[in-house]
Order: C-alpha cells, then sequence, then structure tokens
C-alpha cells in the first residue's frame, strides 16, 4: 500500500502539481467529448476501445438531446440582454468543463495525482440538467432558438458519431446500435426542438395550436426517454467486469489475488 501512486512519497506535491498541469491527450480530449453523445460511443465496459476504461473516463452523457440544447444555451448567453456578472456566471461552468477536458490538473488532483481519472464528471450533471430545462423553456416560448444553429450542430454530431463508429467497428460491432441510438436522440430531438419553437412563435398558430404544441412537446419527451433508456440497457447488456473467486482464469494477477482471498475468506466478497 505504502508504494502505492497515491501514498509514494518520492515526489513532493509542488512537483506533482506542476507534473499534472498540462494539455491532455487528443486521445483523452476524444473520449469526453464523446461521452456527451452516449456512454457507449467508445465501446461498452467488457470491450472498451478509448484512453483508460469505460468507468474512468469522463461521465458527462445526459442524453444525445443536450448536444443541440448546449448550443442553444450558449447563443443566448451571447445574443440576449444579460449583464456582464450574469453572462460570466452562465459561461464558467462551461470553461471549468473545458479545462476539466483539456488539462490534466483536476483530473489528477481529484485522484490524488496518481493519474488522471474522470470519475468526477457526474457533478456536472446538475448543471447539464439547468441548461437544459432553459433551453426547453425557450424553445416552449417562441424564443431564443437559433434554427440555422440547430441543424448546423445536428449535422455536425452526425459526422462525429460516424466518425467515431467507424473507428471502433472492426473491434465491437455492437457500435451500430449505440451509434444509432445516439444519432437517433440528436436529429429526433433536434427536429422537434425546431418544430416546437415553429408552433409556438407562429402568429395564429400561437392560439390555436396548444394540441399541436402539446403533441409535440410528448414525442420530445418520448425521445428522450427511449435515448436515456436505451443508453441504460447498453450499459447493462455490456455489463461491468466482474471475476469470481472460482472462475478467475483470464487475468493470472486477478486470479491468485482472488485465491488468496477465497482461502482466507471465503465468505466475504470484494472488488479488486
Amino acid at each position: 500500500i505504502l508504494q502505492s501512486p497515491r501514498l509514494n512519497g518520492d515526489t513532493s506535491l509542488w512537483q506533482q502539481v506542476m507534473s499534472s498541469f498540462r494539455m491532455a491527450d487528443f486521445s483523452y480530449i476524444r473520449s469526453c467529448l464523446l461521452r456527451l453523445f452516449s456512454s457507449s460511443l467508445e465501446g461498452p465496459a467488457n470491450n472498451w476501445q478509448g484512453v483508460t476504461y469505460h468507468w474512468e473516463i469522463f461521465s458527462c452523457f445526459y442524453s444525445a438531446c443536450f448536444v443541440p440544447m448546449l448550443a442553444q444555451y450558449i447563443y443566448v448567453t451571447f445574443t440576449q440582454k444579460f449583464s456582464r456578472g450574469n453572462r460570466v456566471v452562465r459561461l464558467l461552468p462551461i470553461a471549468a468543463i473545458i479545462f476539466c477536458i483539456v488539462n490534466y490538473f483536476l483530473p489528477s488532483l481529484f485522484n490524488a495525482f496518481a493519474y488522471p481519472a474522470y470519475r468526477f464528471g457526474f457533478v456536472c450533471l446538475p448543471f447539464f440538467a439547468i441548461v437544459f430545462a432553459e433551453s426547453v423553456d425557450n424553445v416552449c416560448d417562441g424564443k431564443g432558438f437559433h434554427r440555422g444553429l440547430n441543424y448546423m450542430v445536428l449535422l455536425l454530431s452526425c459526422v462525429v458519431i460516424g466518425l467515431a463508429a467507424y473507428r471502433v467497428y472492426q473491434n465491437e460491432k455492437h457500435i451500430l446500435v449505440v451509434s444509432a441510438l445516439a444519432a437517433g436522440g440528436v436529429i429526433g430531438g433536434g427536429i422537434l426542438l425546431d418544430l416546437m419553437y415553429l408552433a409556438a412563435s407562429g402568429g395564429k398558430e400561437k392560439q390555436h395550436g396548444a394540441k399541436l404544441r402539446s403533441t409535440l412537446f410528448c414525442l420530445f419527451a418520448f425521445v428522450l426517454v427511449f435515448n436515456l433508456f436505451g443508453e441504460n440497457a447498453i450499459t447493462l447488456y455490456a455489463g461491468r467486469m466482474l471475476v469470481s473467486k472460482d472462475t478467475a482464469k483470464s487475468m493470472p494477477l486477478v486470479g491468485e489475488a482472488a485465491i488468496r482471498v477465497k482461502r482466507t475468506d471465503p465468505n466475504k466478497f470484494y472488488r479488486m
């Protein structure tokens, strides 16, 4: 235990801080950004094709529908009449998240400078919820929505998802299902947002189209729920890699540790 990276005293704290304050590799940045579309766009947990492994990369998935929402949130921040302080408050969380992705300092800090690990990424989800809710409110009110930006984001998202699926397809055939789910969430959510905006901002339709707006909102909710449940099903289908005491044969070191645990304390289970 004393020789573990977290407790090793050979390197001073200042040296660890300075060595971790550097730009992240492109592979890290790519894996983090792809998590916006799906948690498994680089493979499931038992066949992960990204950096580090499935459970330690940035966990920031809030549904594929979130990506066009984020673009509209940034658009509103720069185009609406906010005070300078309010604009800084709105952009500061985004800047902090970008810094976490492109620099190793915070991922290393939260892992006691052992190595960069992004398990803290879930703390961003409350902010994502605020972005999502505000964007939906603006669309339902018929304001704060740029149609051209929306379709530009949809096109770019599909290109990114397609390139990610192509990169790992040879090693993971199930990526077609994952990429289809992600692309469907982005496209379906983005188009329904556009239709909801048109229904809410139209002249006579704004007075007489309440039923249409409700229908579109229900369809959008269905796309959102389907995307979330589908993502969860994929994660559960892949499963988290578990090794029992009796069948730990594929990984020699883990197998030896499991045998030792079985001999010394056969009635308990341990995570290794």
